[in-house]
């Protein structure tokens, strides 16, 4: 079969892992400059930083076809809209109440995180 013989085939796979991954490793660099903003400590930071890279590279070499689509899965799952449609056509979700009441309080946390700093400031 031709198309499976492609390597128009090959690349798509390559960018859409390597994509994931990359987004990963942008994920990681931000939780290793939250951890360094927040405990005040380079070297914890640096200890979280490459213990999560090596994590990802450790996942990735066992199996990177995982990674492949893996970003569009995350971003579906974390979606808001999915979640209110349930209950649009009258079905009482619990897992989409937990959901919303966790994103209302994870809002709230970072509201309430926002006014302590600009009252010390």
């Amino acid at each position: 079969n031709f198309l499976s013989s492609s390597p128009v085939w090959g690349l798509t796979f390559y960018l859409q892992t390597f994509g994931s991954a990359a987004t990963f490793v942008a994920l990681i660099v931000c939780i290793w400059a939250v951890v360094n903003y927040v405990t005040k400590s380079e070297k914890l930071a640096y200890i979280v930083g490459f213990a999560l890279l090596a994590l990802l590279l450790v996942a990735f070499w066992l199996n990177a076809g995982s990674f492949e689509g893996l970003l569009p899965k995350i971003m579906t799952a974390l979606s808001l809209f999915k979640r209110f449609n349930v209950f649009i056509t009258g079905v009482f979700d619990l897992t989409g109440i937990a959901f919303y009441l966790s994103v209302i309080v994870f809002f709230l946390f970072l509201s309430v995180q926002s006014m302590e700093k600009r009252r010390y400031n």
